[in-house]
């Protein structure tokens, strides 16, 4: 575990207190590292839940995207990164901006027929 992985784990561990702001802060610390396809997706993700949680839905979505593209076509196969997004998945249901998300974010989401 590096240290980018250690902070990742302190703004999830903010995001359970209730404290969104500190989380998107850490996450952002988190991606500065450059760490690897998974993890970079991974910890975006978290980006994307802690700003959706503190209002930013805007700004989650924008995150959330890139996530989705890592999980859609950047070879990222990672459901417990596709969980993370879910209360992005909500709060961007009642967001005009979040409608491209959400349709992605089910596509991906869905079982393939």
């Amino acid at each position: 575990m590096d240290s980018s992985a250690i902070t990742a784990l302190e703004g999830r561990g903010r995001s359970y207190l209730g404290d969104p702001a500190a989380a998107a802060a850490l996450y952002r610390r988190s991606l500065e590292a450059t760490p690897g396809p998974r993890d970079s997706a991974i910890y975006r993700a978290g980006l994307a839940a802690a700003l959706a949680a503190s209002g930013d839905v805007t700004g989650a979505v924008a995150e959330g995207m890139v996530v989705l593209t890592a999980l859609d076509t950047g070879g990222v196969m990672s459901p417990r990164t596709l969980a993370r997004l879910h209360p992005l998945r909500q709060a961007a249901a009642h967001n005009r901006q979040g409608e491209d998300f959400c349709a992605r974010y089910d596509q991906i989401g869905s079982p393939a027929e």
